[in-house]
């Protein structure tokens, strides 16, 4: 079981943060973000996206593991 759950760590982990620099990347390019009208607000919401996915792996793995990191690493 803690090596689904590490491999479900690992997959969660990269999946987050192509969303996250997918996102950060719509939001550099102004012109074809969704947020082009409300810059500023397109920014804090994105940001707080971000957090929120992020803090999404944080929980994750300090419920499974007792650790408060993004990466766990494997034991040997």
């Amino acid at each position: 079981m803690k090596i689904f759950l590490f491999r479900l760590s690992r997959v969660l982990c990269f999946g987050i943060f192509t969303i996250v620099i997918g996102l950060s990347i719509i939001m550099l390019n102004r012109n074809s973000s969704i947020y082009s009208k409300f810059y500023s607000e397109g920014l804090l919401k994105i940001f707080l996206i971000n957090l929120g996915l992020l803090s999404l792996i944080f929980v994750f793995n300090w419920l499974c593991f007792g650790k408060l990191t993004i990466w766990i690493r494997k034991n040997k």
